[in-house]
């Protein structure tokens, strides 16, 4: 089904693409919880699979994709000289963490953007409950040093949104819609809002499949979407270099973008973005390929469905 001019479409064995292991993975993905998922090389869209017929024009819940997203509206405002670096500290962005005696107002941007602030939020049970995010944000304690580790927190995205707002004076989704979704050509998508009316940080995002490629797109070509810069080369390189590695063995996380590095070598390195339920963007310029799932998996466990299958058809589909 080709959704637009915007993009081309190609097949397995002009893509060098293994036609057995990419039908293997439609025929595997009937018995899971994925719904939707395309693979595109060499600029062309090589492989899509839909579980229903009008699951191609229906927005999805992409959960924590929303962060990378996020990552990149960031960009965007640092590009329009409204944060003048990743340095700045957060007092600068809230003046009342300056009397913060935990020390929250010399926590960095760049901190907030690696996740590694320190700030305490095991979970979002006790915040969703607030009508104050933010404050309750403040409240919670520092678990270790800022800058020392790295603990994935929707709160940290969330801080991340309400930075975008206080440098802009725009929320994030004003800034996504004019500067990244617009020429994107996306329009139609949805962003959750807290109870004191800022979008969301960690999830809330609802987009298409074909949109999560545009912005796997973006991603690979460093921040270009055809012959516009919509947020510097500078920043996406940034963005996807590790800064902090995490539990688990060969994932780091840069701006709010997971990157996997193989320990043995045996598989290149990717970018990613992921999302609980088995929403993710993977971006592998090694193999110029993206691939994009979503899905109604549940729990964590069943979430990484995607990332395995992923490995074990997609990236094995390549031919040598």
């Amino acid at each position: 089904m080709e959704f637009s001019s915007d993009f081309k479409y190609g097949n397995s064995q002009e893509a060098q693409l293994s036609e057995e292991k990419l039908a293997e993975m439609s025929e595997k993905l009937e018995q899971e919880k994925a719904q939707t998922c395309i693979v595109y090389r060499n600029g062309r869209i090589i492989h899509e699979y839909y579980k229903k017929p009008n699951l191609p024009n229906e927005l999805q819940t992409v959960n924590s994709v929303t962060k990378s997203v996020l990552s990149i509206v960031t960009g965007i405002v640092v590009d329009k000289g409204l944060i003048n670096s990743t340095e700045t500290p957060l007092s600068q962005f809230f003046p009342e963490l300056s009397a913060d005696v935990a020390g929250k107002g010399n926590i960095t941007l760049k901190q907030v953007l690696t996740m590694t602030t320190g700030i305490d939020l095991p979970g979002n049970k006790e915040m969703l409950q607030s009508q104050d995010w933010l404050k309750f944000i403040w409240s919670r304690p520092l678990r270790n040093e800022p800058g020392t580790k790295m603990h994935y927190s929707s709160a940290d995205s969330h801080i991340l949104s309400a930075i975008i707002r206080n440098a802009s004076g725009k929320d994030a989704s004003d800034i996504a819609k004019e500067y990244l979704f617009s020429p994107l050509g996306i329009e139609d998508f949805q962003w959750e809002r807290d109870p004191a009316g800022l979008p969301v940080g960690g999830w809330g995002l609802k987009l298409r499949s074909i949109d999560l490629l545009k912005i796997g797109i973006l991603a690979l070509n460093h921040g270009k979407w055809k012959e516009r810069q919509l947020v510097s080369e500078r920043w996406m390189n940034a963005a996807a270099k590790p800064h902090a590695p995490s539990k688990a063995p060969g994932q780091h996380y840069g701006y709010h973008w997971w990157i996997s590095k193989s320990p043995g070598g045996n598989l290149p390195s990717f970018l990613y973005a992921a999302g609980r339920g088995g929403q993710y963007i993977f971006i592998v310029p090694e193999y110029d390929l993206i691939a994009v799932f979503t899905g109604k998996y549940t729990g964590e466990k069943e979430s990484i469905r995607p990332y395995q299958l992923f490995i074990q058809y997609i990236l094995k589909a390549v031919k040598e």
